[in-house]
């Protein structure tokens, strides 16, 4: 049975006003022309990248060069949500889920203040926002596994919490999911729109499959593409780990990635306080890219409004 004193997040209501950005978000325009964003930088197999610097990248806004400012490490803690899917497609996998969850709380860096979530039809904060790891690993022992995905929804949900509850303005949320959304009553262009102008979050995703170690169904390696694509679009890594050996190294891959992460500053050429969305595509420059390095980082942002 569920808490009845976990706070419960209503999806329905979050599509019926938008509040505008909290002061400071993860891309940040609080500056404005500057804008702030941040980024990770991997080499072909997947190694993170050291010695990044502003004359090895390259800014397009709206397919428009940028003048980069600066790019150095990033060294301000996060707000974290690990957001467990716990609907009934999850209830094999729980085990494995809780494990990694475990793992992660173990290991992320003690100055980050992180939050435990899970979510079917609806989000659920098991845990709010806190310094205190062992009051996150208890509310693990709350998540069961029963109902249908609704994960675009919720998605926007937790967007939305962090830019309400989060003390730092750089935001992550880890995904633990099998990636299938049969639940939620808006598109995927809804939820870009819905987070985007809430200042974005850097989306991780550990895609654990039903049984680790079976051979994979067709129909899991349509649930990588649909991660991919989360991932690619908010900045962050996706996993699909095959065992228990690659669970914990996926963790463990993840967290060091979240402390070797850049902060890239440039100012806008297109300096209108339209409120309107703005593509932005970060890219190695051509020697880089001839070694096929990449960088992840959050696909869009909007403008502030007069």
């Amino acid at each position: 049975m569920r808490r009845r004193n976990r706070a419960l997040v209503c999806g329905a209501c979050c599509l019926l006003s938008v509040a505008p950005p909290a002061l400071r978000a993860q891309t940040d325009v609080t500056a404005w022309p500057q804008v702030r964003t941040e980024l990770i930088a991997l080499d072909p197999q997947g190694d993170l990248l050291p010695g990044v610097a502003s004359d090895t990248l390259r800014v397009e806004e709206d397919g428009k060069p940028q003048q980069i400012d600066e790019v150095k490490p990033a060294d301000e803690p996060q707000s974290v949500c690990i957001l467990i899917d716990s609907s009934g497609s999850m209830y094999e996998r729980l085990d494995s889920v809780r494990h990694a969850a475990l793992r992660l709380l173990d290991n992320l860096p003690p100055q980050d203040e992180v939050c435990v979530a899970d979510f079917s039809y609806r989000l659920y904060i098991d845990q709010t926002l806190t310094a205190d790891r062992q009051l996150a690993k208890s509310a693990l022992s709350h998540v069961k596994a029963v109902g249908g995905t609704a994960l675009r929804n919720t998605l926007i949900d937790i967007s939305d919490y962090l830019n309400r509850a989060a003390q730092n303005r750089d935001r992550a949320v880890i995904l633990l999911s099998d990636s299938i959304d049969n639940a939620s009553d808006i598109d995927d262009h809804e939820m870009r729109y819905q987070i985007e102008l809430r200042g974005g979050m850097e989306l991780h995703i550990i895609c654990v499959p039903p049984d680790l170690g079976r051979r994979l169904e067709p129909r899991f390696h349509n649930n990588q593409k649909s991660a991919l694509h989360l991932t690619s679009t908010f900045g962050g890594l996706s996993y699909f780990p095959r065992n228990e050996a690659d669970l914990d190294e996926s963790v463990d891959h993840l967290v060091s990635a979240m402390q070797s992460r850049y902060v890239l500053t440039y100012n806008t050429a297109n300096t209108v306080r339209d409120g309107k969305q703005r593509q932005v595509g970060i890219q190695f420059d051509k020697a880089h890219q001839k070694a096929r390095a990449v960088i992840r980082a959050q696909e869009a942002y909007y403008a502030p409004a007069l």
